[in-house]
């Protein structure tokens, strides 16, 4: 009798999904993943060496460039919807001269959400900044990735970071920890052409070393790769 039970424990297994099967016979790929970045002029790509210019490895080219090396042209589409000079308060008003009223804009599987520096320098107002994370962390029907502000000359603005990193344990979201790397690089302050703009070889570094990780396994677990 032990002999024939074995066999049925195993076909009783497989037949719930149990056992051995791999996870990608269960897996439902979307045909195409859309990320859409929201944020102040760091997410925008601001090359403060040529002003009024977008940097060439802005965060948005960046990304596309290496979705389209990794899976080819089409599976992934980056689109920006950052406006300069803008902060989290005017994004979820609605009122950044781009966007609708959070989440109206939100057309995406994924959303990156880049606000701190102007909410630091022109409002000031660390709890209503935080207000504002706890609302632009739900998107209904997207992932939502919050990236840190990048490290300023002359300012201090690792008390907004520190929030943003709180908000974003609270609702168990991935972090894209910029300020980290940024303050953490021995020659930061070579690296922004301003107080506060990375330099087209900063965003670069930026993209390859914070953004791509930290949303490459979000759009891997999508496309069931």
């Amino acid at each position: 009798m032990l002999k024939l039970l074995f066999p049925m424990v195993a076909i009783l297994l497989a037949s719930c999904g149990g056992g051995d099967a791999p996870a990608s016979a269960t897996c439902t790929a979307l045909p195409m993943v859309r990320i859409q970045l929201f944020g102040d002029s760091t997410q925008v790509g601001f090359d403060s060496a040529s002003p009024g210019e977008v940097a060439p490895h802005n965060p948005a080219a960046a990304l596309q460039a290496f979705f389209d090396a990794r899976y080819g042209l089409g599976k992934v589409k980056v689109s920006s919807r950052a406006v300069n000079g803008s902060g989290a308060w005017q994004l979820v008003a609605g009122s950044d001269t781009l966007n609708l009223p959070w989440p109206g804009s939100v057309a995406a599987e994924i959303v990156v959400v880049n606000h701190g520096i102007n909410d630091f320098y022109l409002v000031n107002d660390i709890a209503a900044y935080r207000k504002n994370l706890q609302t632009l962390s739900m998107a209904p029907g997207a992932r939502v990735v919050f990236e840190t502000p990048n490290v300023l000359r002359k300012l201090d603005i690792s008390p907004f970071v520190r929030v943003m990193r709180e908000v974003a344990a609270e609702k168990g979201l991935p972090l894209a920890d910029v300020f980290a790397y940024t303050s953490a690089l021995p020659d930061w302050p070579v690296l922004l052409h301003d107080n506060a703009h990375p330099s087209d070889s900063l965003y670069q570094m930026i993209s390859r070393d914070v953004l791509q990780p930290t949303i490459a396994p979000i759009v891997a677990q999508m496309l069931c790769r």
